[in-house]
């Protein structure tokens, strides 16, 4: 699913970019091409700084430091993040399992799109759950940058971790109730979707 509006996100903003770099230039008659490195570069930073999903860059050859990263990633970190590795962020174990996530990318295609769940602790000292997409990609220079947006699913994994303790919960009431009690399907009766030990 957040494949889907990520790539119409991606869309919208390669719309835009066209338009920008490309109609709006030749409407205004003006020189095609100081108005495509300054619509490039102002478009790519309105879009990194205004997106409601953390944004990064790390450079993979230089011990996977960051090169680039939006606020919202530095807010949900609570520091810069320029220059510095995860080692240098995160507690050593969240650290590996980032690092482990990374390198991991190394035995794919290049290109490949990897999507993992990690844990972070905020700059409040809060537990937060993230749902990153890392894809390893090739510059103009030949060097590799690891692309990642994270998204914030910390409310997605308590609710899923209440259900699991609720599922459990009832189990229980269920297993050890002295009457018996069953379950069935409204639109087929012959169907039983749930029964006790009683029964």
């Amino acid at each position: 699913m957040f494949l889907l509006y990520f790539n119409w996100i991606l869309t919208i903003c390669v719309l835009v970019f066209c338009y920008f770099c490309f109609v709006k230039p030749r409407r205004d008659r003006l020189d095609f091409h100081v108005l495509k490195s300054e619509y490039r570069e102002s478009f790519f930073h309105l879009i990194t700084e205004n997106i409601s999903i953390s944004f990064f860059c790390k450079e993979v050859e230089n011990d996977f430091r960051y090169i680039n990263c939006n606020k919202l990633c530095k807010e949900c970190l609570g520091r810069e993040l320029i220059s510095f590795t995860d080692f240098d962020i995160l507690p050593r174990d969240l650290a590996e399992k980032t690092r482990a996530c990374d390198e991991s990318l190394l035995d794919k295609p290049l290109g490949t799109v990897a999507f993992f769940e990690e844990k972070y602790i905020d700059h409040s000292g809060g537990e937060k759950y993230v749902k990153t997409y890392k894809q390893i990609v090739r510059t103009s220079t030949g060097s590799r940058v690891l692309l990642g947006i994270g998204i914030d699913i910390t409310e997605e994994v308590l609710l899923r971790k209440k259900y699991e303790e609720g599922k459990i919960l009832f189990q229980t009431i269920m297993d050890n109730i002295p009457v018996g009690i069953v379950l069935r399907d409204v639109d087929d009766q012959k169907r039983f979707l749930l029964w006790n030990k009683e029964n």
